[in-house]
């Protein structure tokens, strides 16, 4: 990853621009950067009296390692000029949009790095990694119709399954019944063969407990 800030340039420019006060922000900036007060070093940079691509680059650097990647952006699109290695700009531009998870933004601005220094290898990397990035969607989109297809014919089986159960079920209680008829059938039969009269069970219902009910 080339994230490289240009202090050295910018103090230059500040104290020819803006004096003495200047040079000793350039100093206190360096500090705050050395000391990873991100924040710190980019209020300081921006009060400098200095308008230039140099300083725009180190802000957008400053916003990069503070994890501000939109600013980073920002200040990277603003810092094309003199003092500034083009491809620099142009691959931490990428960085950031990578980010942001703007592989197809990333991705263009890789490419055009690589049209600058055709032999950076991190950009090559970077650049087909993008690309794969662009393709993850595609395969997770298939992924979840997939899963949804699945989960649809597990649900149809599942009622399919119910609905065979209740007719096993069903079927099972008939033939329960129907066995039951025909033994009560034989019987029956078997009794007027044999000239006797069944005996039927009922229920007793008086409070005595004597039997005074009608079978019939």
């Amino acid at each position: 990853m080339i994230v490289r800030v240009l202090f050295l340039a910018a103090a230059a420019v500040g104290f020819l621009n803006g004096g003495l006060l200047d040079f000793i922000k350039v100093s206190q900036l360096n500090e705050s950067n050395k000391n990873r007060n991100y924040e710190k070093s980019i209020k300081i940079l921006k009060q400098l009296n200095i308008n230039s691509a140099v300083k725009n680059y180190d802000l957008a650097t400053l916003y990069y390692k503070s994890g501000n990647y939109k600013e980073a952006i920002k200040y990277y699109k603003r810092a094309f000029g003199e003092g500034v290695d083009e491809h620099s700009r142009l691959y931490n531009l990428g960085n950031a949009y990578f980010k942001l998870g703007k592989y197809k933004e990333a991705a263009i601005v890789y490419a055009l790095s690589l049209k600058v220094n055709p032999d950076d290898d991190d950009a090559k990397y970077n650049l087909m990694l993008a690309k794969e990035m662009l393709k993850k969607p595609e395969k997770t989109k298939e992924k979840k119709k997939k899963k949804k297809k699945q989960k649809k014919k597990n649900k149809k089986s599942k009622k399919k399954n119910k609905k065979k159960a209740a007719k096993k079920k069903k079927i099972k209680k008939e033939d329960k019944n129907s066995k039951l008829q025909k033994e009560i059938k034989k019987m029956i039969k078997k009794s007027f063969k044999n000239k006797k009269i069944p005996v039927l069970m009922y229920k007793i219902d008086t409070k005595d407990g004597k039997d005074n009910g009608n079978p019939w």
